[in-house]
């Protein structure tokens, strides 16, 4: 490949002055590329900072040269040279969409749905175990307590009957040894009460559950959907008559860059998407309640 001679210019120049020529406007190149005016205006600006990646720009930049008729190659050196690299890189994790959507979504469904169940079972049998072993504390404390009882009934009785033969000295000593008792009587009463407030509340383990989102293009659109876990579930140029489903933790994050061109679905409720300029990129998330 012959190497491209690189003035002092820049893409977005060429490409905005190219435009002008031809009487275009960037509402014109914008349907014409299936792009957003606000793509068109960072192109233009030669804005590298967005968060659409390098391999995306690059292309962009070669369809709207052709489009205006500039060469390709000479905007994207004037491309590489701004920001110092010719390497296309791609750091982004494409979408494992696989048509159809629904063969998808039941390959993975039944393993949740069996895992759910295990640990469901696993929470009840938890729960039933602790119950059991408290019951049988319970039971052991309550007999412990009973014999400490039925001694100090004793104890005092015998005392009742040894007073009547006791002189005024042994009297003395009997009202201390009632005092005594009725001591331990009290902090028997107190440890049944102790007893009987005692609950068993079972914990019950919550379980992250993942939203979805379905997505069918009427015309070609750039997307890209991250979740909470900051796992970028999908993202690239899509098609039109495309449709894929994704699941992740909800907030999840999603960028259009045509918001009119994708039907989208949240937890089978329809998103409005009417709210967003036709040529605007859209960003917003889902989830967030």
């Amino acid at each position: 490949m012959a190497e491209v001679e690189i003035e002092n210019t820049s893409s977005g120049k060429l490409l905005s002055s190219a435009r002008k020529k031809l009487g275009l406007s960037e509402a014109d190149i914008a349907e014409q590329l299936n792009l957003s005016i606000a793509v068109i205006k960072e192109l233009e600006a030669d804005q590298n900072t967005t968060d659409i990646p390098d391999a995306f720009l690059r292309g962009y930049l070669r369809t709207y040269a052709r489009a205006v008729g500039e060469d390709e190659e000479q905007i994207v050196a004037h491309y590489s040279q701004a920001i110092g690299t010719s390497i296309v890189s791609n750091h982004f994790v494409s979408s494992n969409d696989v048509q159809p959507a629904k063969a998808q979504v039941g390959n993975h469904m039944p393993w949740f749905k069996v895992l759910s169940v295990a640990v469901f079972i696993a929470i009840i049998v938890l729960a039933w175990i602790a119950f059991s072993q408290q019951n049988t504390e319970t039971h052991t404390q309550d007999t412990s307590l009973s014999q400490p009882l039925n001694s100090n009934v004793e104890t005092k009785d015998n005392t009742i009957q040894q007073s009547a033969d006791l002189s005024t000295n042994s009297l003395d000593l009997d009202k201390a040894e009632t005092v005594a008792v009725t001591d331990d009587e009290n902090i028997i009463e107190e440890q049944y009460a102790e007893t009987e407030n005692l609950s068993i509340e079972p914990a019950i383990e919550a379980e992250a559950t993942e939203s979805e989102l379905a997505f069918t293009f009427i015309d070609n659109c750039w997307v890209k959907v991250t979740d909470n876990n900051g796992e970028v579930l999908a993202v690239g140029l899509k098609t039109a008559g495309r449709r894929f489903t994704v699941s992740g933790v909800a907030p999840i994050a999603v960028v259009l860059g045509k918001p009119r061109a994708i039907s989208l679905q949240f937890n089978d409720q329809t998103v409005d998407l009417s709210i967003y300029p036709a040529w605007q990129t859209a960003r917003f998330s889902l989830g967030d309640d």
